[in-house]
């Protein structure tokens, strides 16, 4: 046994800092080790650990082993625990205020006094509370109650939590929310679970990375998070870049709950960035909520709520030549936009909006969660959250758009989990959980989906917009997934622990992706939308002319077994062994293509059944001595690919979909002068309001039938499920009584990586049978069969590293403070930034259009360094002043170096002509090779305790300030990007200046806590 300096002080430091140990999978507990030695270091078999959560008063008894070893789990999160040792051969040892954290072991190493001692040992929190922090696997962190309170937390999400770790990069220029992306990877490859219900975005869709438009939950409500990017425990899966654990807070024996209110307006945002001024709409948000725990039954049975609304608005930054608006026109001027208004509702009859200002949203969310202690053996828990919020969306490529062309995306999730931890006796424990969520996501345009997308170009460039957005049209998602999960524990006698568990996760999905089912039509002039007169026109619906008949819908299950075995194979060294196994089955096929299989060979009906990946992984942890533990680790991992990229081959089989570009008109003929159909009832079968009647024709001709010219979607036949080789190595070094410093390194390497490529592709051959190339350089394909994307594996592996390292400070002055610095080297095969496999192939950045060359990973952040540093004292005897910093610099996102066009290939025909819808690198770039603006701000909180109504009650005011940077100097804290979904840009472009993300923001606030 080692009693050692770094696990009496480096606990409490290291949660400050979070970076923390590895945890188990989607946990929601905690756990207690330990070893009893007497005087001479001799084993203690005969002791009895008893542990007591203070709060609920729940008991756990363990008898040690022969080797004076002993384990809890199962262990409720946070505490305070009071430790009890009891001995007929020793003196007994009492240890309380000991706080556990989420799915960390807390280790605690005893050595028993003779009989003959002056008195029981007694140690209090302040330093056992520090002994938590041993058996490291791999780079991770974890944020305690208390982190989660203080941080500067603008938004009330676990993004203000994470990003305090430097290899989490949390995208805040994005305009649809702020995206998490670990250690350089695709935010769709991360996991996160809640009280152990999955709640990532499964389907793939949120640029949050969340199924919901914000966080599902009420922020007070968390009791801890933990982040891992390299688990080596076998039971976590469903992720390839990292995955996020979060448990929600119990009730307790006290009635205890709080309140708070706070608000922010227009007048509390920066009003100038670099010497440009801002003018903000008029707009105010507000958010409010409140948690309540406690005793049902006293020791028994407890109870938490909480409840959570956002009312509020973003903004909507778009506006005419001289409008001073935040991504104001260059050319459009406000004249013009009144011309387009006027014809739209003297000629066609129909209100385009105006120019909009404010983007309404608001969300209002409850949870419940019970807990009961059925006996000293068994405990269960059960959590509720319902959740419902919307957000208005702007998305063009126009300067302008009007009021219409916006839309609405609503999302309601649901969720319930179930989980019974058992204690059978001194050596085997189970946990048991079930859980069900069901998500359903409606995207919506704002006026309606009764009118066609109308675009207006001024000198062939993009200038005015109205009417639903083409992939809006008819858009909505509802999926559910239920999981049944089991896990036994069985404890040696030498303190070897043996795991092994069965998990199965059912998956059913419902996509309705109607896009440009009201049509889009495209007009080069305000002149030529006054006549009717489009350059570009696009249909696309279901033969029968129902867009729900172009839904696709099915289920899928993932079976998961695995084992591990964790033990000590000298002193001070751990280790552990495992190996996991996922399969997929489904019984679904997507709708077989008779035209396809005649080209190809093969079915497009192919799936995922019977897919499967066996995952070793293996880790070792070695206490060096009191100052040092190293740890390393080697593992394979598969998840978290979003089910939208399979869905599309049960929606796009060349037999539910099909398009047209021709609207029927003759040379010179205007829209007014042919009929249309397919209006809605009530509604003028005119242009924007009906189909041209020969587009209409041309779509409902092709029912009962497959189309050559309709694309397929569909999943290689000889597809192999993706995953990542991760290889990590690190040390936990103590410098001082005060100070912990960390340093890892991160090796991942894809192995099977997904793709998309076309199907229908060919080399074309030289005389010589070698690859040939076009006219402009690229080599040359061509199209032999019907239209495909493949979703399939890259032939190149692709490899990323991140290095480490962080420092912590705690001192009794009330000082806390950390440093982190990563430097990041990622690669991916393609970004996969689209939920659409024909944008997936489009927007990789290459020169050879079927190539799948690893570079610089669209998500690579080289450098970021984050800072934290809290102070708390007492201006007013009896009531803290704490104030909260946030800091951080980090190297600009990556882009590409793009012509302003790239070769596609027509069906069964030679190579195109260029076109707007491709990325082709210039000669000499490589894809993601360019680097934007570095970024760097700071955020801080400033809070106030105050008196209570009652004893033991207390409030307190509080103000947040989002770069804090900004408010000081308005040439600080600007944030300036490259196009933020694709990461591509033409030569000589600027960056965009992000104003939301470079404005600061206050909001001020009120608390109530009793």
């Amino acid at each position: 046994m080692k009693t050692q300096r770094l696990s009496l002080i480096s606990g409490a430091v290291i949660l400050a800092l979070g970076l923390s140990t590895s945890s188990l999978a989607n946990t929601t507990s905690s756990s207690i080790k330990g070893e009893v030695v007497g005087p001479l270091g001799n084993p203690v078999s005969d002791a009895v650990v008893t542990v007591t959560h203070v709060p609920s008063g729940s008991v756990k008894t363990v008898h040690v082993g022969e080797n004076g070893v002993f384990n809890l789990k199962g262990l409720r999160v946070g505490g305070p625990y009071k430790i009890a040792i009891d001995s007929e051969q020793f003196k007994d040892a009492d240890f309380a205020d000991i706080s556990l954290a989420l799915g960390k072991p807390f280790q605690l190493d005893v050595q028993l006094e003779a009989n003959d001692a002056m008195e029981t040992i007694v140690v209090s929190g302040a330093r056992t509370s520090l002994l938590g922090f041993t058996n490291e696997r791999g780079p991770a962190a974890n944020f305690s109650q208390a982190q989660i309170e203080n941080a500067p937390a603008i938004n009330r999400a676990i993004t203000d939590i994470v990003r305090v770790d430097p290899r989490i990069y949390v995208s805040e220029g994005n305009d649809d929310g702020d995206t998490i992306q670990c250690a350089g990877k695709n935010r769709r490859f991360n996991s996160f679970t809640v009280d152990g219900v999955r709640m990532d975005d499964i389907f793939g869709l949120s640029d949050t990375g969340l199924p919901t438009n914000r966080f599902p939950f009420s922020f007070d409500a968390l009791e801890q998070v933990s982040v891992e990017l390299a688990p080596f425990d076998v039971v976590y899966g469903g992720f390839s870049a990292c995955t996020i654990n979060s448990v929600i807070k119990s009730g307790s024996n006290e009635l205890h709950g709080s309140f708070f209110y706070d608000y922010t307006d227009d007048g509390f945002r920066g009003d100038s960035i670099k010497g440009d001024d801002i003018t903000w709409p008029e707009y105010e948000e507000k958010r409010y909520g409140m948690t309540l725990g406690g005793p049902i039954i006293e020791d028994k049975l407890f109870f938490f709520a909480a409840y959570e609304k956002l009312e509020g608005s973003d903004v909507y930054e778009g506006g005419v030549v001289g409008s001073g608006a935040g991504r104001a026109s260059d050319f459009v001027t406000q004249a013009q936009v009144n011309d387009v208004i006027s014809i739209a509702k003297d000629l066609y009859q129909y209100d385009p909006g105006v120019i909009p200002s404010e983007l309404p949203k608001g969300d209002e969310k409850f949870l419940v969660k019970l807990d009961w202690n059925i006996n000293d053996d068994h405990r269960t828990s059960l959590t509720y959250i319902n959740s419902e919020d919307f957000d208005t969306k702007d998305s063009s490529f126009y300067d302008i758009q009007l009021a219409s062309n916006l839309y609405k995306t609503q999302k309601e999730l649901t969720s319930l989990s179930a989980s019974l931890y058992s204690d059978w006796n001194d050596n085997f424990t189970t946990e048991v959980r079930i859980t069900s969520l069901s998500v359903d996501n409606d995207n919506a345009p704002l006026y309606g989906t009764d009118f066609a997308n109308v675009g207006i170009k001024i000198d062939g460039d993009r200038a005015v917009t109205f009417g639903g957005d083409v992939f809006r049209q008819n858009n909505r998602v509802e999926y559910g997934v239920d999981t049944f999960a089991i896990k036994g524990n069985y404890y040696l006698d030498d303190g070897s622990i043996i795991t092994a568990g069965f998990e199965r996760e059912e998956i059913d999905v419902f996509n309705l992706f109607g896009r440009y089912s009201e049509s889009e039509i495209i007009f080069d002039s305000i002149d030529d939308f006054r006549n009717g007169m489009p350059s570009s026109f696009r249909y696309e619906n279901a033969a029968t002319g129902d867009v729900n008949d172009v839904a696709g819908a099915w289920e899928y299950a993932t079976n998961t077994l695995y084992a591990q075995y964790d033990f000590e194979a000298a002193d001070g060294l751990d280790m552990v062994f495992g190996l996991r196994y996922d399969e997929y089955d489904t019984s679904d096929k997507p709708t077989a293509n008779p035209l396809f299989e005649q080209d190809y060979g093969y079915s497009n009906a192919q799936t995922l059944d019977g897919v499967s990946l066996l995952q070793p992984r293996f880790s070792v942890t070695y206490e060096f001595n009191e100052d040092t533990v190293i740890r390393g680790g080697l593992g394979l991992y598969s998840g978290g690919n979003p089910a939208v990229w399979l869905t599309n081959s049960f929606v796009r089989t060349g037999g539910k979909t099909f398009s047209t570009r021709d609207a029927g008109l003759e040379d010179g003929q205007s829209l007014f002068d042919v009929p249309h159909s397919g209006a809605e009832d009530g509604r003028p079968n005119g242009p924007g309001w009906g189909i041209p009647t020969a587009a209409y024709n041309d779509v409902n001709s092709n029912l009962n039938s497959f189309s050559p010219y309709a694309d397929v979607n569909y999943l290689d036949p000889d597809f192999k499920m993706p995953s990542e080789w991760k290889l990590s190595l690190g040390t936990t070094y103590t410098l001082t009584e005060n100070i912990v410093s960390n340093f890892d390194i991160l090796l991942s390497r894809s192995q099977n990586a997904l793709m998309v490529k076309r199907g229908d592709l060919d080399p074309v051959l030289d005389a010589n049978g070698n690859h040939a190339l076009t006219e402009q350089g690229f080599p040359d394909y061509q199209s032999n069969r019907i239209e495909s994307y493949a979703v399939t594996n890259a032939d190149e592996n692709a490899t990323s590293y991140v290095l480490s390292a962080a420092f912590a400070g705690e001192y009794d002055n009330g000082v806390n403070w950390t440093l982190g610095y990563a430097y990041s080297d990622a690669e991916d095969i393609q970004g996969l930034v689209s939920s659409q496999a024909e944008s997936n192939y489009q927007r990789t950045a290459r020169r050879d259009a079927q190539g799948d060359m690893a570079a610089t990973s669209n998500y690579n952040i080289k450098h970021r360094l984050t800072g934290t540093l809290t102070y708390k004292t007492e201006f007013f005897s009896g009531y803290d002043t704490r104030f909260s910093m946030f800091a951080v610099y980090q190297s600009g996102e990556v882009y590409s170096l793009t012509e302003d066009g790239t070769g596609t290939y027509a069906r069964r025909g030679p190579v195109g002509e260029l076109t707007e819808d491709g990325l082709v690198l210039v000669p000499g770039a490589k894809r993601n090779g360019e680097e934007g603006p570095s970024w760097k701000k700071i955020d801080v909180k400033v809070t106030q305790e105050l008196p209570g109504i009652m004893e033991g009650h207390k409030a307190s005011a509080f103000i947040v300030i989002d770069n804090f940077t900004n408010f000081l100097n308005d040439d600080w804290g600007v944030l300036e990007e490259q196009d933020g979904n694709y990461q591509f840009s033409e030569v000589d472009d600027t960056p965009f200046r992000k104003q939301s993300a470079s404005a600061y923001e206050i909001r001020v606030g009120v608390e109530y806590k009793f």
